[in-house]
């Protein structure tokens, strides 16, 4: 299956566990839930492979999936399960659970970014950040940090479809393209 198909699946899915999760008020809950399969699913061959293989019937992929988390996840995460199971997909947790987050995410006015820099942000520079954000867009920001030594300083962030680039190596770049177009127009005509 192609991936934009499973994600157009996947999205079907996630919007209708979303709208049952919203009507029960267990968003965070579900939510949560979500995310932990999908890791164990891309993080646990066996289980990814359990998931997907289609030599294990759909009958009993429910009932171990049922067998395993019933009491350990939410009724409505559980029921999930078995509806996927019973569907032939829960292959596609990881999608699902990707949708899912962009679902509540949008219904809660909150949007993800990274913030990049050359060295390791600390928690209390990363939250004001976010905050700074937070406030220009009206939206709930939350901020993923990652450390790029190659960008020597200053930072590049994206937020939605913000790219700001406020690093030291597009500065220098800047520069060197300004020296070299004055350069150039400087020159006699007959040294080009």
């Amino acid at each position: 299956m192609g991936s934009d198909s499973a994600q157009s699946i996947a999205a079907v899915y996630a919007e209708a566990l979303f709208e049952l999760a919203r009507e029960q008020q267990q968003c965070i809950a579900v939510r949560g839930e979500l995310e932990q399969l999908a890791e164990l699913a891309r993080d646990d061959e066996p289980w990814s492979v359990f998931l997907a293989s289609p030599a294990v019937r759909r009958e009993e992929k429910k009932a171990a999936v049922l067998r395993i988390f019933s009491g350990k996840l939410s009724e409505l995460t559980v029921d999930f399960l078995g509806v996927l199971a019973g569907k032939g997909r829960l292959g596609l947790l990881p999608e699902i659970a990707e949708s899912f987050v962009a679902l509540e995410d949008q219904a809660a006015s909150r949007v993800r970014g990274t913030i990049t820099t050359a060295v390791e942000l600390a928690q209390d520079e990363q939250v004001q950040l976010a905050e700074q954000i937070s406030r220009a867009l009206n939206k709930e920001v939350i901020l993923q940090a990652k450390v790029d030594e190659s960008i020597i300083g200053g930072m590049v962030l994206k937020v939605e479809d913000l790219r700001f680039d406020a690093t030291v190596k597009r500065k220098l770049e800047n520069f060197s393209r300004k020296l070299k177009e004055r350069a150039l127009s400087q020159l006699p005509s007959w040294a080009e």
